[in-house]
């Protein structure tokens, strides 16, 4: 009996064991599909190169910079925007692709940069939205003012009226007492 039970079990195992394999030989061709395609991307992508942080160097500086590295690029010029009012002339403002990014060699690369015009440019539109800013905060101002003085003379004509109204009722009362 124990023997059987043993042999049951062993028999058990065996096929339990079989499973495994015939499920390992089912896998195996995915698993080399899945090393065929990881080796063909590292292949692809095995001279990419990480783009170092350009910007707010001079342009010449990044130029300098980008000739060790496998990719064109081009300087573009912006348009007038606050934000760049305090910026220096002829610096990167932002690249794309960004900084840090990891691509090919063939990779286009944009600086984008500001010169003496367009951060003069971008200093009056700095300053036309602080004035606006000074205006909407002075418009406030005088809002608050008016209504801040109507409600003391509403207060003051309420006082007024509940006086006289409280002289009335106690001037009678009196009189009815």
């Amino acid at each position: 009996m124990r023997l059987m039970s043993t042999l049951t079990k062993a028999a058990k195992a065996a096929t339990t064991i079989g499973a495994i394999f015939d499920a390992a030989d089912k896998l195996a061709p995915t698993v080399e599909a899945t090393k065929g395609v990881i080796n063909e991307h590292h292949t692809k992508h095995a001279n990419d190169v990480k783009i170092p942080k350009l910007t707010e160097l001079s342009l010449d500086d990044a130029h300098e910079i980008l000739t060790n590295y496998p990719v064109k690029s081009i300087n573009i010029l912006v348009g007038p925007n606050k934000h760049f009012a305090y910026k220096r002339p002829n610096m990167v403002l932002r690249t794309e692709p960004r900084t840090g990014s990891v691509v090919s060699p063939d990779t286009f690369f944009k600086l984008f940069y500001a010169d003496e015009t367009t951060i003069l440019e971008s200093k009056e539109l700095l300053k036309q939205a602080d004035d606006q800013k000074s205006k909407k905060k002075e418009t406030r101002k005088q809002f608050t003012h008016k209504l801040v003085n109507s409600s003391k003379a509403e207060a003051g004509t309420l006082s007024h009226k509940l006086s006289s109204t409280l002289h009335h009722v106690t001037h009678h009362t009196k009189k009815g007492i």
